[in-house]
């Protein structure tokens, strides 16, 4: 039996750095944590700015040219998924098998059967395949239907999903709601399946303990209400516009500010640039959001329940960690796990974008008026359930526990 720090793994993703989104934060985090212990070779994307990133002697990677990069064309995207996954097998065969454990990430979509059935058909052969390991921060295909039931073609895709879902040893998920789907829907062992909540994108020394924030006017003015990350169909781009609106026109002492990216954030610019008291502006790096949340701040997450039931958004576990209470704008609330998740830990609350004026008033004034309240509790759980140490030793132990 070997020890744990002579496993050797092979990880599969399009979402590395110099990659600014989300996903790529963490996935660069994460091997970076891992290589303190294990080998690691990367297979991603060549990127321009990949020299100008420093790694671990003991991680390698494997950069594969494709087109699209960055953009933001569906059909492009769809290209650019399937090459890479494509040219991804070639690596599987040749360097994958004589790995340890092989790391499968959901992004691309398209990589998990265009490199799982392949395993699949060498299982016949009774050929010995390595621990297969996905880590999933979004579930496939669901997120990409919003009515599966009028889609024959979700029905057929899952499937698909499903067939390779079940050849997996382990699944890490980011949140309760893909699990349960993997289990209820997929069919898959619970004992094959974990659950490890993303962390903060903001660096440790600027969170938690280290992060103060000033209470000393909250009885004077409004907290302020920021929106940000990515903006797409999923985020409910036009809804949150129609809701900012009326806030915008209702309260002059409200500021409302965005840091967002992504297809539909221009919308936001022009639909609402005329009000004084919205500030539109572009990503920021961490260390400044961080600044930003000195002040009392109530964090704006817009998301429709078929998104919230297949991914668990990194920007909540952002704001948590600096104590910022969630303002949740969704289409349904019923069954909705981001609701569930508010309502549970006191971190927040939700309102639907078909409510009333009057009650979507009365939610948002329920958080202003108990800030305090709902900050400290905001610490507390993400040091609970994100924190990144604790949770990427999460990572290692299930690494670690594999019998190879």
């Amino acid at each position: 039996m070997k020890i744990s720090n002579n496993l050797k793994l092979i990880f599969f993703t399009d979402s590395i750095t110099p990659l600014k989104d989300a996903t790529s934060r963490i996935n660069h985090s994460l091997i970076i944590f891992l290589s303190k212990k294990y080998d690691l070779e990367i297979i991603c994307p060549h990127m321009k700015s990949n020299q100008a990133i420093g790694f671990p002697k003991n991680i390698v990677f494997r950069r594969i040219i494709i087109p699209f990069i960055k953009t933001r064309n569906i059909f492009k995207k769809i290209i650019k998924f399937t090459i890479f996954s494509i040219f991804c097998l070639p690596f599987l065969i040749i360097n994958g098998f004589k790995k340890d454990i092989i790391l499968l990430h959901t992004s691309p979509p398209t990589l998990t059967p265009l490199l799982v059935i392949p395993i699949i058909f060498l299982d016949f052969f009774k050929i010995k395949i390595p621990k297969l390991v996905l880590i999933a921060h979004d579930l496939y295909p669901d997120i990409l239907f919003n009515n599966k039931n009028k889609f024959f073609s979700y029905y057929l895709i899952s499937k698909v999903f499903k067939f390779c879902y079940k050849r997996f040893d382990t699944i890490i998920s980011c949140c309760n709601s893909i699990n349960d789907k993997l289990h209820n829907f997929y069919d898959i062992d619970k004992n094959k399946l974990e659950i490890i909540y993303c962390s903060s994108l903001i660096p440790s020394n600027f969170i938690g303990k280290n992060h103060k924030i000033n209470f000393s006017n909250i009885d004077k003015i409004k907290p302020k209400i920021v929106l940000m990350g990515n903006i797409g169909l999923l985020h409910l781009p036009k809804e949150t516009i129609n809701f900012l609106e009326f806030l915008l026109s209702r309260f002059s002492d409200l500021e409302i500010k965005t840091h967002i990216s992504g297809g539909k954030s221009s919308l936001f610019k022009k639909s609402l640039s005329n009000f004084k008291n919205f500030n539109f502006n572009p990503l920021i790096s961490h260390t400044q959001l961080a600044f930003i949340y000195q002040t009392p701040t109530i964090t704006l997450i817009s998301l429709s329940k078929v998104a919230s039931d297949c991914a668990f958004p990194s920007r909540i576990s952002t704001a948590l960690s600096l104590g910022s209470p969630i303002f949740l704008l969704t289409d349904e609330l019923k069954n909705n796990y981001l609701v569930k998740f508010l309502d549970k830990y006191k971190v927040g609350t939700a309102i639907s974008y078909k409510f009333d004026e009057d009650l979507k008033l009365k939610k948002l004034k329920q958080l202003i008026f108990n800030f305090e309240k709902f900050s400290n509790n905001s610490k507390k759980i993400y040091l609970k359930l994100f924190e990144k140490q604790k949770n990427f030793q999460k990572f290692e132990d299930i690494i670690s526990n594999y019998n190879l």
